[in-house]
């Protein structure tokens, strides 16, 4: 099994070809190194070790990080996270997956890493985005 750090061409390869629990573990590890400040590979390396899980794995549903009981708070609205997109009919499709109707308003932003919280202006409140239900809580 390839090592998940300082990966090789040659680990990336037989990444790839490998079983998709093992993209799972060495992705959570990349990513863990990512949020602690001390990244091992590129976003694109990332981004291809990613996007070869199917399109119906439950890792790929996955976003952002675990927020600890005693601080957890149901967000007023869902911040879900997108797979990159580069149509309206992608946009459309992604809604549909989540039950949001044609009809109903949606805020797209450009993604910037390491930032993601929702702002209410009306209360002052401010929310990280956790897992994109619920988050913590600050004022």
């Amino acid at each position: 099994m390839p090592s998940p750090q300082s990966p090789t061409q040659e680990d990336l390869v037989d990444l790839l070809s490998g079983p998709d629990d093992q993209k799972v573990n060495v992705l959570k590890e990349w990513n863990q190194q990512y949020r602690t400040g001390s990244p091992i590979v590129e976003d694109k390396v990332y981004d291809t070790l990613f996007e070869s899980l199917p399109a119906n794995h439950p890792y790929r549903s996955e976003v952002g990080f675990s927020v600890s009981d005693s601080r957890k708070i149901s967000l007023p609205i869902p911040m879900y996270s997108m797979d990159k997109v580069k149509s309206h009919d992608e946009i459309l499709k992604w809604m549909k997956s989540k039950n949001i109707a044609d009809h109903e308003e949606v805020i797209i932003t450009p993604k910037y890493d390491g930032l993601s919280f929702l702002y209410q202006p009306s209360t002052g409140n401010a929310y990280t985005r956790g897992n994109g239900k619920e988050g913590q809580f600050s004022r």
